[in-house]
């Protein structure tokens, strides 16, 4: 008894150890060893107990394996918690390990109570009210829930209802009949009691950090998107009355999104990424790479579709029909793209995680082909928003964190260039511009579902006017109004000014009319020239700021071996040539230098700045 008060005490000090270290930010990169070595400690004095008990080893193990699942589900979570911080715990996959070792824990507790409470038909009551009340939740949208947690929530409410309601019933026997067991009593009725009904309460509160914010928030990850933050570091502006020197310093969050505008894929473009085993559109984004890795989050709009080879890939634009009496001035009909579905792999292996898929061409190959383009990215390992395979889909926000902050994404298209009918009654397959109430809906749902940026991306505008006209102006104050924290828009091929909104809270609003395009093989009026957009977010102890930044682009065409390459490059004026592609020519250095000077005056210096050539990006290339 005196050892295993001894060891108590010493638990007792190392849970306030922990505690300590939780709740201390410069000291939080220590909380996986020192939750580790709590849990492990609670296993060893349990173990002691036993030893100097009358339990048998045929009726402790079950107890025992609960112990060592629970301490394995400790570790998992501390080992989230010292990669996301305490807010966003089981935002990873060894936070949802944790949560599974928790659940066979519970299942483990429960073989332990029915040695001393055979489970009756009664004891099913609890769960099947928990049963019916997770059914109602996880469908409820107010919460959020994925289609591939909602079985695992389900589930695991109605072990730990069932653990409590059989516990229950073996803590009020040995209140009640102990003096008529033949055996002696290996637990204390009221202590047991008390303990399964705190396990019940604690994950009735656990509810929204163990699903809703954690299992719903990792399943719309892609792979390897669920980034380790920066560790804290102090802020660069400290405040100007000193801190004493025992207080903390402040934990600041550091992350950024690369965004780039159309993402075309026509003819030419796709017979030069022929070759004999298939198609590598790789080298066109070679020199892009440095940028690309240089965010934590690389984003684009997919202005395409892959809806397989027997769809016919994109074909040159056809020729307007003979006029007729009816029609005596028919128009040319719109091009449509198809790529070939090696596009989607390359594109993740060159840098980018999410494309946005809501356009005005996202039903160039009908319905079929939007949820067949859906499936083939993410196959590929990539994230997209805008466009859904279901409804219920469509009600799950498409969230992703890096740098220890939770974004949300947004999409939506004004125009599906006449194709509507092509849905039939799925209109909740594309987002679309006019679904004011929906847009509203879907930021919040961001919002609820852990995000603290959410960046809109709206399809809109006029295509080849450099300026914005009037309704994207209004949209994009909408959109800040709703909880937009930057609004980038596409569609007009060509780049449209930079500015900053007030939202109705106060809050300073980055929009970027137009990216104008990234890749393609258009010609004229300025849709050769694209850029490269850098939001910088910081989270402090005043909350998140947004800094953004760019970079002029020009997409080349390079001959080689009969192939056209085209190949989007960044636009440093002089500095073009220290690029990754072949040695320009005089005309293509012209073409970048022309570029800069456009974009720059299109998008100004005063709304953002100029990303800088460094020696990092050289040695990439």
């Amino acid at each position: 008894m005196t050892l295993i008060l001894i060891l108590t005490g010493f638990y007792v000090l190392w849970l306030a150890s922990l505690l300590k270290v939780a709740y201390t930010p410069s000291l939080f990169q220590n909380y996986t060893l020192f939750k580790a070595i709590n849990s492990i400690l609670f296993v060893i004095i349990s173990v002691i107990s036993w030893r100097h008990s009358t339990i048998g080893i045929l009726t402790f193990w079950p107890l025992l394996t609960a112990f060592c699942m629970a301490a394995f589900g400790d570790i998992a979570i501390g080992v989230a918690n010292n990669r996301h911080g305490p807010d966003g715990a089981t935002r990873s996959v060894s936070g949802m390990a944790g949560v599974g070792f928790f659940c066979v824990a519970h299942i483990f507790y429960l073989l332990f109570f029915t040695q001393f409470c055979p489970m009756r038909p009664y004891h099913f009551i609890l769960p099947i009210i928990a049963l019916l009340v997770m059914l109602y939740v996880t469908r409820h949208p107010s919460f959020h829930f994925s289609r591939h947690t909602r079985p695992a929530a389900v589930f695991y409410y109605m072990v730990v209802t069932l653990m409590f309601s059989v516990g229950l019933g073996a803590s009020i026997r040995c209140i009640t009949w102990s003096p008529f067991f033949s055996v002696h009593v290996p637990f204390n009725g009221w202590s047991a009691g008390i303990g399964v009904a705190l396990f019940l309460i604690s994950d009735i509160l656990m509810l929204p950090l163990l699903f809703m914010a954690g299992c719903a928030v990792s399943a719309a990850l892609p792979d390897g998107l669920d980034t380790q933050p920066e560790p804290p570091i102090s802020e660069a502006q400290s405040a100007p009355t000193p801190s004493p020197s025992h207080s903390p310093e402040p934990e600041v969050y550091r992350a950024s999104v690369g965004i780039v505008g159309d993402i075309l894929m026509m003819t030419s473009q796709i017979q030069g990424a022929k070759t004999a085993e298939g198609y590598d559109f790789r080298p066109s984004f070679y020199a892009m790479e440095p940028l690309f890795s240089s965010v934590d989050i690389m984003a684009g709009n997919f202005e395409c579709t892959l809806a397989g080879e027997a769809a016919g890939y994109t074909q040159r634009r056809p020729a307007a029909p003979p006029p007729t009496v009816d029609d005596p001035n028919p128009k040319q009909p719109y091009q449509t793209f198809n790529a070939p579905d090696e596009l989607a792999a390359d594109l993740r292996a060159v840098g980018f995680d999410l494309l946005t898929t809501a356009n005005n061409h996202c039903l160039d190959r009908g319905k079929e082909g939007l949820f067949r383009t859906i499936e083939t990215l993410r196959a590929a390992g990539l994230a997209q928003t805008g466009t859904y395979l279901s409804e219920e889909e469509r009600d799950t926000p498409c969230i992703m964190t890096a740098g220890g902050i939770t974004f949300g994404f947004v999409a939506m298209t004004e125009s599906v260039n006449s194709y509507d009918a092509r849905l039939g009654g799925d209109s909740w397959a594309v987002g679309r511009v006019s679904q004011r109430e929906r847009i509203q809906g879907e930021i919040e749902a961001c919002r609820s579902a852990g995000a603290e940026v959410v960046i809109a991306f709206p399809h809109w505008g006029e295509q080849y006017l450099d300026k914005p006209v009037r309704r994207q102006r209004e949209y994009a104050q909408s959109f800040a109004d709703w909880g937009a924290d930057a609004v980038i828009g596409s569609h007009p091929h060509c780049a449209e000014p930079f500015e900053w909104i007030t939202a109705e809270d106060g809050r300073r609003v980055p929009v970027a009319y137009s990216m104008s395009n990234f890749i393609s093989n258009m010609a004229g009026q300025n849709t050769e020239y694209g850029l490269f957009l850098r939001l910088d977010v910081q989270r402090d102890e005043r909350g998140v700021s947004i800094e953004m930044s760019y970079l002029p682009t020009a997409c080349i065409i390079q001959k080689a071996g009969g192939r056209r390459l085209h190949q989007p490059i960044p636009c440093w004026a002089e500095e073009a040539k220290r690029t990754g592609v072949e040695p320009l020519s005089e005309g293509e250095l012209k073409k970048t230098r022309r570029a800069f000077d456009h974009v720059v005056k299109i998008c100004g210096l005063e709304d953002a700045g100029l990303i800088e050539w460094t020696e990092e990006y050289d040695k990439q290339a």
